[in-house]
């Protein structure tokens, strides 16, 4: 059927649309005869555009038309995100419900990208049970906005105590649950559920200066010269060079296994370990296991072994074997492989190695560093001995996934040699000197 005119209307009895009204009339959709109510918009100020809705009744079709003319409007700028009306499910939709959500799709990804670990999980699901759902869980997701974040963040989860009246949430654990939320947020922006992230605006919470920022590493590299010395022939020797001189994380080392090496007995041949995986601890059965992925995809790399290391990690290498001879080697199942171990073959622990490496430090009067500052301390080495950040990031596996998807991948192991072989002159200098002078005593 053709639009009507208002002479036409009003001969039909009917009442002439008013100016700017848009227009109303029937069709035949699909067999069945419509009201169909129309409007015209101009884009860019003279492209018209026809925005239609339809239903079974004037009032229906009126009603479809202006839901349309909405969401042109909020396309084309003239109306904010929030003016569109959410259906009963979406308005209905909680906090709560989104977090859930969200964890369980991040839960099913299959992309490095999009997914996150057990640990992560559980981590994750501790925080919005105990701190987020408490404060804002019940809250529409749609009516969640900057100023109730801004609370959140800044006056209720930090004034939280606990048994002690100490403050209960440190800063890390603020920024993470920033974050957390931030992306959750983003994540609802994508399924439509807000059709803007409330955090916008909210200042991100400062990151935490780690133990070593604080601490001025260039007054600390003696004591990776103690222990290189101090460790000689020592039967862990191993497991602590690779800490702070491979700078590779306590995770990372852990989970080393033999596969991980080429070359250690090949003469000539470079020598290298390649960092792929870590040992990690799963939430709920508390088992160990080889998690074949490190923490970024950037921290996946090769690293040469100098000719020293070499020697220190095939004399490991005949410790070890005596241990499995003596009848008490009992390794778990999957981590029959792994390098660093106690004597029956089981994995060493993050707890256990931390209290490892505290004792040996006491041992020898050196002030307490944690393991990772060792790495920090094994990255500023490498930059003062005139190494470019290139090539120390590669070793790193520095977490910058910018830098590292532009020069990492471009690196290959040569370019890493001349790293490697200066750190450890400077690092074995007292004990190579030490050596010498012993031996040339009469």
């Amino acid at each position: 059927m053709a639009r009507r005119t208002s002479r036409e209307l009003l001969e039909s009895g009917l009442q002439p649309k008013a100016k700017g009204e848009g227009s109303i009339y029937k069709v035949v959709n699909h067999g069945q005869e419509k009201w169909r109510a129309s409007y015209t918009l101009f884009m860019d100020g003279n492209r018209p555009v026809q925005v239609t809705g339809t239903g079974s009744t004037r009032e229906e079709a009126i009603r479809n038309r202006e839901a349309n003319k909405q969401k042109r409007l909020i396309q084309l700028g003239e109306l904010p995100p929030s003016a569109l009306k959410p259906n009963q499910k979406q308005a209905k939709r909680t906090v709560a419900q989104a977090l859930e959500e969200w964890i369980d799709w991040k839960s099913s990804q299959t992309l490095r990208s999009q997914k996150i670990s057990l640990n992560v999980q559980a981590s994750y699901r501790t925080m919005i049970e105990k701190h987020l759902i408490p404060a804002i869980g019940g809250k529409a997701l749609r009516a969640l906005n900057k100023a109730d974040l801004e609370q959140l963040f800044f006056t209720t989860l930090p004034r939280k105590k606990n048994g002690r009246g100490e403050r209960l949430l440190g800063e890390s654990r603020l920024r993470t649950m920033q974050l957390m939320l931030r992306s959750m947020l983003d994540w609802a922006v994508d399924r439509k559920y807000i059709f803007e992230n409330p955090m916008k605006g909210v200042p991100v919470l400062d990151k935490p200066r780690s133990a070593a920022s604080r601490q001025n590493l260039d007054k600390m590299y003696w004591v990776t010269y103690r222990l290189a010395n101090v460790l000689n022939g020592h039967p862990d020797e191993a497991r602590w060079l690779f800490t702070f001189l491979l700078a590779i994380r306590q995770s990372e080392r852990l989970g080393l296994t033999w596969s991980c090496f080429r070359n250690l007995d090949k003469k000539g041949a470079q020598a290298t370990v390649e960092i792929k995986q870590q040992l990690d601890v799963h939430p709920v059965t508390k088992k160990q296991y080889i998690r074949e992925e490190t923490k970024t995809a950037s921290s996946q790399r090769i690293i040469p072994l100098d000719d020293r290391l070499v020697g220190v990690i095939r004399a490991y290498r005949k410790i070890q074997e005596s241990w499995k001879q003596s009848g008490n080697w009992h390794p778990l199942e999957g981590l029959e492989d792994l390098v660093f171990t106690s004597p029956t073959g089981k994995p060493i622990r993050h707890q256990t190695d931390n209290k490892h490496w505290r004792l040996l430090l006491e041992q020898h009067r050196i002030p307490y560093l944690q393991q990772h500052t060792m790495r920090h301390l094994a990255i500023s080495l490498m930059v003062s001995n005139g190494e470019s950040i290139e090539i120390v990031r590669a070793i790193a596996g520095h977490s910058d996934e910018i830098v590292t998807r532009a020069v990492y991948l471009h690196l290959d192991v040569k370019s890493k040699v001349g790293a490697m072989e200066s750190l450890v002159d400077r690092v074995f200098r007292e004990r190579e000197g030490a050596a010498t002078k012993a031996s040339s005593k009469p």
